[in-house]
């Protein structure tokens, strides 16, 4: 069964009053709901700065509101050890708000990275969206 994943609308990312106004966040992220599971499409970076502070903020402005969320990392082009400490926040922070998470369609190079720091044996990570979306939907209903 193939699932349809809806159209994202960018979201504009609130950053908090510690970022500098001058600074030019290189990251998009993009929020919407596939059968009851967040999904959060990334494009860019994420890595040290406002990339790995708008990230974290965002998954905690949705936490209240769910409890299995995808990360889609097939936009993501970059990560450095400060998103990678994001990547194990947002483990902590979803697993104490009883929210699933799942890391999604990382590129090759993001995949050897969460492989090499040994990531994915904390983190569950989906080689695409619709097969984190279907393990997640079963627990959906």
């Amino acid at each position: 069964m193939t699932t349809t994943i809806p159209y994202l609308p960018t979201a504009r990312v609130q950053l908090p009053n510690r970022v500098r106004k001058e600074s030019k966040v290189k990251l998009t992220i993009q929020v919407g709901d596939c059968d009851g599971v967040t999904l959060v499409r990334c494009r860019g970076r994420i890595t040290f700065g406002v990339e790995a502070l708008a990230l974290g903020e965002r998954v905690a402005q949705l936490l209240p509101s769910t409890q299995f969320m995808v990360l889609d990392l097939s936009g993501v082009d970059a990560i450095d050890s400060a998103g990678l400490g994001e990547l194990v926040m947002l483990y902590m922070r979803t697993k104490a708000s009883r929210c699933e998470l799942k890391l999604a369609a990382p590129r090759p190079g993001i995949w050897d990275l969460l492989q090499l720091t040994n990531l994915t044996s904390v983190l569950q990570v989906c080689s695409t969206v619709n097969e984190a979306i279907a393990s997640l939907r079963e627990r959906v209903a």
